[in-house]
């Protein structure tokens, strides 16, 4: 019998494109154990009756693509930036801060995925990608993690890359500081931000099962947060429909992370919960379009982000 493939064998690689679904050499990479490559084809059935009680008579395979599915990665300040980025559409760089904001005149860049993971010298490669899904998760105690799905291009085989990985240390909760109404909330110890963008892909008519092109929609921003609540201060943002600015600001060294939503809806499920030792704060929120969270337009989300990469835009 064969050995099997150990698991830790695994890497991601990830890079912008100049040209969408044109494959580019990895310049960043992910430490991650569970990513998946999904090759999914429409399927075409004959279900045409032949006199006889047979329903599928033939099957056959339509167009297709890759599902990328990324989870629950840790937060590194360097590669990280890229599924900002991805979701975004907009750095504007000065040296080694990347203020992330949300393109309004053309859809965001397209990237470049690979995987290795040791059944073969090669590695499963899919261009072509744009992220549809970007979820943030952090709670104290605990871990910040960020976990992304996109689509790209039916995968192909490559040449293996080079892994390297940053230095940098990851973005931790407890490093965080939070930022409610224009004032600082000790209380809040659980948060959840998710963005999102319908992803389209595009199959034009050319002798090929593969994608010609792809639409990326608008951008919204949703998540929940939770406070161990002394008074009805988090739950009256709710209530009288306050919309409050907020902010949350991760700090390690000389690396910073910061999530912006300068006018945050809280919207229903918001709610007092009482099946715990101490009363919570529960409040689901929905960003909203406002002009400071834009480099051009408006936008319901901003990060800015301080790195150790100096000069170069995502």
């Amino acid at each position: 019998m064969p050995l099997p493939i150990p698991s830790w064998e695994l890497f991601v690689g990830i890079a912008s494109e100049t040209t969408w679904g044109t494959a580019v050499a990895a310049t960043d990479f992910y430490p991650i154990a569970k990513p998946r490559f999904s090759v999914v084809y429409e399927p075409i059935e004959d279900l045409g009756f032949r006199s006889n009680a047979s329903e599928l008579q033939a099957w056959y395979q339509g167009v297709g693509s890759t599902m990328v599915e990324l989870p629950d990665m840790l937060f590194y300040p360097n590669a990280s930036g890229h599924l900002l980025m991805a979701m975004l559409g907009v750095d504007t760089n000065v040296t080694t801060t990347h203020t992330l904001t949300l393109l309004n005149t053309a859809l965001p860049k397209s990237y470049t995925l690979g995987k290795f993971w040791g059944g073969v010298a090669t590695q499963d490669q899919t261009a072509g990608v744009y992220f549809s899904d970007l979820q943030f998760k952090f709670v104290n105690p605990g871990k910040l993690t960020v976990s992304a799905k996109g689509r790209g291009k039916i995968q192909t085989q490559a040449t293996k890359a080079t892994n390297s990985y940053e230095t940098n240390g990851v973005f931790l909760p407890w490093q965080a500081t939070f930022s409610l109404g224009g004032s600082g909330n000790t209380k809040i110890y659980d948060a959840e931000i998710n963005l999102s963008r319908p992803v389209e892909g595009i199959w034009g008519f050319n002798n090929s099962q593969d994608m010609t092109g792809e639409n990326v929609g608008p951008l919204r921003v949703k998540g929940k947060i939770t406070a161990a609540s002394t008074d009805l201060t988090e739950l009256n943002f709710y209530l009288n429909n306050t919309q409050p600015a907020s902010s949350i600001v991760f700090t390690s060294g000389g690396n910073s992370l910061t999530f912006q939503m300068t006018k945050t809806a809280f919207v229903n499920p918001s709610e007092l919960d009482h099946g715990n030792p101490y009363a919570r704060t529960i409040l689901t929120f929905d960003a909203v379009a406002n002009s400071t969270d834009a480099g051009t337009g408006n936008a319901p989300f901003k990060c800015v982000l301080v790195n150790t990469r100096s000069g170069t835009a995502y």
